[in-house]
């Protein structure tokens, strides 16, 4: 098979800021393949400069015819669920392929799934797509997600799922078991200095998350519990990096609890600041729980990268994060919402130093070993070369 092969990568947005594993990866699998970019709107390309960026506007596309724009509505009211893309759209993503001479489309998340699964069909280029997380928890309580999703498991040649959990999920919703496997992102380790973690009893520990405020990550719950930990007597500092929806409220929650002293909201920061952050922290806390609407993690990328830093973790048992974090091996789980267990498990951590270190050095070798972005790239590799080869 002749190097440098053309592949789409399509998301709606290229690229979110969270979506750096996606970037990662498009990076990873070169020279031997050349992704370029198929998305809805393009953004960040000072963040994730990309070649090739080709963007279904209403200037490249055309507009929705309006008997389009009416069918859309009628199926979101009927469905709960989104529209696809019109005519117009599905044209300028075929003459793209064409253009480029496509080997290969990969879909990140099961929405951009759906989406790509007439253009496959269409084109006979075949098509693989990962499930990441909401794709995979939230969407399922809307109507017609489910239905749109079989049918894409159809027009797949192959379905990626980030842990195995997902793809248990999806071989019950219909996906062939030969159809899919799991495929860890992983993180690259080298971007990661290692750092040991070595206070000495009493001095103040930072404990460190880096998320977006939603409801999933958890923030009240750790919250609680880091304050009934300074009750106990722990001297520790709590620093939540991110933005989002529930900021203002976690910050209000800080006040009621009486500990804004010892709370800091740095906002939201780029990635290239991510690992300094970390490495100033001595505790890596991930209060994961499943939101209301059903919404879960797949394995967050930000575990891996604290990990990889050799940052003891505390976190839950949630979706895929038990098949990253080994209990009281490469780190410590609680039940999702089990604040008095959290507590405890937190106290415990502040207040032995050689337990901090055996965490860290672990989650180090955990990564090093298991989620390796370079070992998982390899991988990737091959997946795309029997996938393109079916074409």
């Amino acid at each position: 098979m002749s190097a440098s092969l053309p592949i789409a990568v399509f998301v709606r947005e290229f690229l979110g800021i969270s979506a750096t594993f996606i970037y990662r990866q498009m990076q990873g699998v070169k020279p031997e393949f050349e992704p370029f970019a198929l998305c809805r709107k393009a953004a960040n390309p000072e963040i994730f400069p990309c070649e090739k960026v080709y963007a279904a506007t209403e200037k490249n596309a055309g507009k929705d015819t309006l008997a389009e724009k009416i069918s859309s509505k009628a199926k979101r009211f009927l469905t709960g669920y989104y529209n696809l893309p019109g005519k117009n759209t599905y044209k300028y993503w075929a003459e793209v392929l064409k253009k480029e001479d496509c080997r290969l489309i990969h879909a990140h998340f099961g929405e951009e799934g759906i989406m790509m699964a007439p253009l496959a069909r269409e084109t006979g280029i075949p098509l693989i797509v990962t499930l990441h997380g909401y794709d995979m928890s939230r969407l399922l309580n809307r109507r017609g997600y489910v239905g749109k999703l079989r049918d894409m498991f159809d027009a797949c040649t192959l379905v990626i799922a980030v842990s195995d959990k997902f793809r248990n999920d999806a071989v019950k919703l219909g996906c062939p078991p030969e159809k899919i496997i799991r495929h860890y992102i992983g993180v690259p380790v080298e971007e990661f200095t290692y750092t040991p973690r070595n206070k000495k009893s009493g001095e103040e520990l930072v404990l460190l998350q880096v998320s977006n405020f939603v409801e999933k990550k958890g923030h009240k719950y750790t919250l609680q519990a880091f304050a009934n930990a300074l009750k106990k007597g722990a001297n520790i500092r709590l620093v939540f990096a991110g933005g989002g929806t529930l900021l203002e409220e976690c910050r209000n929650f800080a006040s009621e609890l009486g500990i804004s002293n010892r709370v800091e909201f740095p906002g939201k920061k780029p990635m290239q600041e991510i690992p300094g952050f970390m490495a100033q922290a001595d505790i890596f806390v991930h209060h994961s729980i499943t939101a209301a609407d059903g919404d879960t993690e797949g394995i967050p990328t930000v575990l891996m990268e604290a990990m990889a830093t050799g940052l003891p973790i505390l976190s839950t048992y949630h979706a895929g994060i038990p098949e990253l974090v080994e209990d009281k091996t490469s780190g410590l789980l609680s039940g999702e919402k089990d604040v008095e267990q959290y507590t405890q498990q937190l106290f415990n951590l502040t207040q032995s130093p050689e337990l901090r270190m055996n965490l860290g050095n672990a989650a180090r070798s955990r990564i090093e070993d298991k989620f390796n972005m370079n070992k998982q790239n390899l991988l990737l590799k091959e997946l795309y070369q029997k996938a393109a080869a079916r074409k």
